[in-house]
């Protein structure tokens, strides 16, 4: 956080109860993001199309603005 502070980027945290893929659609625009950056779990085949089927996927396919999923 301090280093990003540092670089003149703002940084909150903020803790929600929910399904995942709706509580970060509902803040991102609250907050008017510009952009979310997701991570995914390093899988392979079969189970790497189904772990995206799962929140990145809807986060994907909801969110009012870009979507950044990286491996």
């Amino acid at each position: 956080k301090k280093k990003l502070e540092a670089s003149g980027l703002a940084v909150r945290a903020e803790v929600v109860v929910g399904y995942p893929a709706d509580r970060i659609i509902e803040v991102a625009d609250r907050e008017k993001v510009d952009l979310i950056v997701m991570g995914n779990v390093g899988l392979t085949g079969l189970a790497r199309l189904r772990a995206l089927g799962s929140v990145s996927r809807a986060v994907s396919e909801k969110a009012g603005c870009p979507v950044m999923i990286v491996h």
